[in-house]
């Protein structure tokens, strides 16, 4: 198998894991807890100093803010594919945007006025998080088909 044919399927295998690979552009901004001199520095626009005679840090992000990585968003928030926090099924949003999942709407629930992160009232369904799924299983698929021909 050639190195190209090696890499698309480990690539392939990744996606199919639910890894993305999150390309970030611009400036890298600090992570959450990175030593920081100013607000503009981190993911977070928040740098602080929680103890007496420590530096100041970056705090976490919250919904909406950018992250690198998981630890970076605040409570039990994800960091997304758009390099975001997210918000999962059944968590707290103020817009559809801010859900990870696709299919997810940001959905106004009975009783206190709050809005979470549901499947749409209607039985429809995001087609578009689907049909990236099949591209990426038929991919894996003609790939594995040549690999197998090949040898």
């Amino acid at each position: 198998m050639t190195p190209l044919g090696v890499l698309l399927l480990l690539l392939s295998a990744q996606v199919i894991q639910g890894q993305t690979l999150t390309i970030y552009t611009g400036s890298q901004c600090k992570s959450s807890n990175e030593e920081c001199a100013g607000n503009d520095e981190c993911c977070s626009r928040n740098c602080v100093l929680k103890n007496p005679g420590t530096n100041k840090r970056c705090s976490q992000s919250a919904l909406g803010q950018r992250c690198l990585f998981g630890h970076d968003c605040e409570d039990d928030l994800k960091c997304g594919k758009m390099g975001q926090c997210c918000a999962l099924y059944w968590q707290t949003c103020s817009k559809t945007k801010h859900c990870c999942d696709p299919n997810h709407r940001c959905v106004r629930v009975e009783g206190p006025t709050y809005r979470k992160c549901l499947y749409p009232r209607s039985n429809t369904v995001n087609l578009t998080g689907l049909r990236s799924w099949s591209v990426w299983n038929v991919l894996l698929y003609l790939i594995l088909l040549r690999y197998f021909l090949i040898y």
